[in-house]
């Protein structure tokens, strides 16, 4: 029960109503934020301002995702300005600034918001009794007081109150995402990006196969001899092969691997490789060489008696336009290979200690060339529809290899017996070669690294080891087919005719432009949180029959306090009849008090408001 305390009464002067005036004409009503805004046109300007910063920030990240940091070499029509490379040194710095304004825009943004939530202050305590604490905490959570929200939802009664204190929370929530938000935008990934580059089509040999294989042997195509040193670097471990899984295609893989994921038209060799056991014919043989006749061959080929991996071309056979069928001998001497046909030993080949003799297969090699479509996608929907022409039957293989314009075996032929270029001719013999290197080699590890499997290497001395090898046909096949891709990738650096761009996808560090659209969020967020505390003051003051929108400032508040009731408690509290504390939690409403006039009392003290016409 409170105490009443004599307070001295200030003098009150009365106004007579005039007959058919109604009290509820006066004061005006102005019930709609915007006249609260109208009134508080700062309001608008900072709102406007922080929106312009917030456009600002995003507008400018989003150029800067459209912009290329660094561009490769080859890439035609790309350039980077000096401006975007000083942002691309200085991105951390950059998106500091960004943030700090992006930030500052969204808190602007958020001051509409907070002083129109703060209007519903006054709504509020009409239909609610509220400390003068819980005013405090009402305020300070309306103005974005993360602090004061959970105590002010506490208190809070009504669908209107809760809804404005949870979205001005909200809002106030928002400010810690900005940077997060910011720093994920400006975070660098791999991004997918376009280039254009230049690349010339044709290519081809020029000759036949014929001719070739003779001791010693003659001088090779251009093509074919840069095939041979590109082979012999993948097979060292010098390099590594580019594109293993394109080697069937007739493309310069080495200038293309670095351009990215491409489509284009080009021309595939389908290979398959048969192998079976076939002897082979010694014609003669001496301590240092034996003579083996083949069948494309005039005279018998010289073979060096050392005990490696030698071959030779027996023939080939011509089965369309654009395909033909060559067959390969492989030997070991002195050594096995896996399914092979053993010849000998003879007895020259027990005298030089060679008991295993000759192991020899031949292998068919069937190569139809066709035009094709190449994609480097690993996802093969990903594959845009081809444009540019890297190769094509028609232009490939210049007269007189291409048999007057009827075929293109020669074509066929080379990239099914490059292999037996690739060696080297020791005293005009033919080539032989030595097992890939072995566990234990330090360079084996390195040769691993470059190719999908161990190829055979060029023996290039007259001293055979002692000792013998055992070849699969694994490496036999994996030998020719990494040979032909070679001499597939030189020859289209040859007898070039038309060239054009060709467009690439390559994935580059830079802004991921979908990132840049999380920008919108805060501000979004804030415009809708002012809609939606709008609308709900509007119907806070229509449900409460609050006159006027108005704010909860101290001055607001001090003018609706001069109550009678609320002097008599601050006169307590003056005299220490009341302590501070008890004084804090005194329940007030907003209303009619008892001179008649709206202001704050005791929840005992006051009237609900009259209703009033718009």
């Amino acid at each position: 029960m409170d105490r009443e305390w004599p307070v001295k009464q200030p003098e009150v002067v009365y106004e007579l109503v005039r007959e058919g005036e109604d009290v509820s004409s006066t004061p005006p009503v102005r019930r709609k934020p915007r006249s609260f805004i109208r009134r508080n046109r700062f309001i608008l300007a900072i709102f406007a301002t922080g929106t312009a910063l917030a456009v600002g920030c995003f507008a400018f990240t989003y150029w800067l995702s459209t912009q290329k940091f660094a561009c490769p070499q080859w890439a035609l029509d790309c350039s980077v300005s000096d401006f975007v490379k000083k942002i691309a040194r200085s991105l951390n710095q950059v998106q500091g600034i960004v943030g700090a304004v992006f930030t500052a825009a969204v808190a602007m943004m958020a001051h509409a918001a907070y002083q129109l939530a703060e209007t519903t202050l006054w709504p509020a305590l009409t239909s609610t009794a509220f400390s003068l604490c819980d005013i405090d905490n009402y305020v300070a959570s309306t103005r974005g007081t993360l602090t004061a929200s959970p105590w002010a939802l506490s208190r809070a009664r009504g669908v209107g109150q809760i809804t404005v204190l949870l979205v001005v929370t909200l809002v106030s929530m928002l400010r810690f995402a900005d940077s997060v938000i910011v720093g994920y935008a400006y975070s660098l990934t791999n991004v997918t990006t376009t280039f254009k580059s230049n690349y010339t089509s044709g290519g081809g040999l020029g000759l036949t196969y014929d001719g070739f294989q003779s001791n010693p042997p003659g001088m090779l195509p251009g093509a074919a001899g840069a095939a041979a040193s590109t082979y012999t670097s993948f097979a060292s471990g010098l390099s590594s092969e580019p594109l293993p899984d394109l080697r069937q295609y007739v493309i310069d893989r080495a200038n293309l691997s670095v351009v990215g994921n491409f489509s284009a038209f080009a021309v595939e060799a389908y290979t398959d490789i048969t192998c079976s056991p076939w002897p082979i014919e010694i014609a003669q043989e001496t301590k240092d060489k034996m003579y083996v006749e083949a069948n494309m061959s005039r005279d018998a080929l010289e073979v060096r008696q050392q005990p490696m991996l030698t071959l030779w071309v027996d023939r080939w056979k011509n089965v369309s336009a654009a395909r033909a069928v060559t067959t390969i001998m492989f030997a070991a001497i002195n050594g096995t290979i896996e399914g092979g046909f053993k010849n000998g030993p003879t007895d020259l080949m027990q005298e030089l200690d060679y008991t295993n003799g000759v192991s020899s297969v031949a292998c068919d090699v069937d190569v139809e060339l066709k035009d094709s479509t190449v994609c480097t996608h690993t996802d093969p929907t990903l594959c845009p529809p081809p444009k540019m022409i890297l190769s094509e039957l028609k232009t490939i293989g210049p007269p007189p290899c291409d048999g007057e314009g009827k075929n293109m075996y020669c074509i066929s032929v080379w990239l099914a017996a490059a292999v037996n270029t690739y060696g080297v001719s020791i005293f005009g013999t033919q080539p032989m070669f030595s097992p890939p290197f072995r566990a234990g080699d330090i360079r084996q590890p390195r040769q691993l690294l470059n190719t999908t499997t161990p190829l055979p290497l060029a023996w290039t001395s007259t001293a055979g080891p002692d000792t013998s090898y055992d070849w699969t046909q694994e490496t036999l096949k994996n030998f020719v087919k990494v040979g032909s891709g070679a001499l597939g990738m030189t020859i289209t650096r040859h007898f070039l005719k038309d060239s054009g761009d060709l467009e690439s996808t390559l994935v580059v560090p830079r802004l991921k432009t979908s990132r840049i659209f999380l920008m919108f969020l805060s501000p979004s967020l804030v415009m809708a949180s002012l809609a939606v505390v709008a609308v709900m003051s509007k119907l806070m003051h229509r449900a409460t029959n609050v006159p006027e929108v108005r704010s909860g400032a101290t001055s607001d508040i001090i003018v609706s306090s001069q109550s009678n009731d609320i002097r008599k408690y601050v006169g307590m509290v003056r005299t220490n009849a009341m302590s501070r504390g008890a004084f804090s939690r005194l329940r007030v409403r907003y209303g009619i008090v008892a001179e008649g006039t709206e202001g704050l009392a005791h929840t005992k003290h006051v009237t609900a408001l009259p209703k009033r016409k718009k």
